[in-house]
């Protein structure tokens, strides 16, 4: 509370803050004992303010002292050191669980050796820990986490850390959605490149060029197709011979007209002719919807191999 024999307000610990403590942007800090040293941190020079919260876009921080006020060094045009500088002090001799999923697959990120978890991961965080001092403890994924996510020991070991069995999971991870909604992670160390890889043959020349259309289908698929449209052009022939489309006459002009208009029918998607009997009228529709799979089928597959390289 104030002070009236110091001319301050008094608060927890013995500090006395001045009148106006934070109402603008000054180095509100730089009498305080903990800047008061040979060497005084950075932040020591900041300027800082409290600020209304409900309309201050800026970043800001709840005060420890005043819990209902919030204090911004980005508003007067500083950089926040002195959170980041309360946090690394939070961090020293404290105790820490850790967790690994099962060996990377990826290079010397994450291995077993005797025993003993080695590799490019558990050195670095190691360097951290040893940096803040910090107790180790590692903890093993529990049983229901490995069997909430048995195809990956990974997703299971960020499972443990959102039911608080662990506090942190060491190991190169992907960050995919499932796992963000279950726990957060720090900025990435790398990135994994994913390349998609098309194999193509070289073209022979002219003739390699011309028989790019024919290569959707193998030659024994061709064959079929072929046999299929002169079977079902002779026996509708013979089911229409005599009527409009077929009248009387020599019957291999016939059977031969028949082939030309079914083999046009197919290369135009669409049937040719008409038929007026029954059964022509079943082939009619058997083989209109065989030229429909075969021309959706030839249509799908033809880009992939008349593509340009690049």
């Amino acid at each position: 509370g104030w002070s009236a024999t110091r001319g301050c307000l008094e608060v927890p610990g013995g500090a006395c803050l001045p009148p106006g403590h934070g109402s603008s942007c000054e180095t509100w800090d730089s009498a305080t004992s903990e800047c008061s040293v040979p060497s005084p941190p950075t932040w020591c020079e900041s300027e800082w303010c409290y600020v209304n919260a409900s309309v201050c876009w800026r970043p800001k921080v709840v005060s420890t002292v005043f819990p209902d006020f919030y204090y911004s060094y980005a508003t007067c045009g500083y950089l926040d050191d002195y959170t980041e500088s309360k946090h690394s002090t939070a961090l020293q001799g404290r105790r820490i669980r850790i967790s690994y999923p099962d060996d990377s697959s990826s290079g010397f990120t994450l291995v077993t050796r005797d025993g003993k978890k080695v590799g490019s991961f558990p050195t670095f965080m190691q360097g951290i820990f040893d940096r803040f001092h910090m107790k180790v403890e590692v903890v093993p994924v529990s049983q229901k986490s490995t069997e909430r996510f048995p195809k990956s020991s990974f997703t299971a070991c960020v499972h443990e850390v959102a039911l608080n069995g662990t506090d942190l999971c060491i190991g190169n991870f992907w960050s995919t959605s499932q796992r963000l909604l279950m726990a957060p992670f720090t900025t990435e160390v790398y990135q994994d490149t994913f390349y998609l890889v098309a194999f193509t043959t070289e073209e022979a020349g002219i003739l390699g060029t011309l028989a790019s259309p024919f290569r959707p289908f193998q030659p024994s698929l061709w064959l079929g197709i072929v046999g299929m449209t002169v079977l079902a052009s002779l026996v509708i022939y013979f089911l229409e011979r005599g009527k409009s489309n077929f009248r009387e006459g020599v019957m291999l002009y016939g059977a031969s007209r028949s082939v030309y208009v079914g083999s046009r029918s197919l290369l135009q998607s669409g049937l040719a002719w008409d038929a007026e009997t029954l059964g022509g009228r079943i082939m009619h529709l058997t083989f209109g919807f065989f030229a429909m799979i075969v021309i959706a089928s030839y249509t799908a597959n033809l880009p992939s191999f008349l593509v340009a390289k690049a």
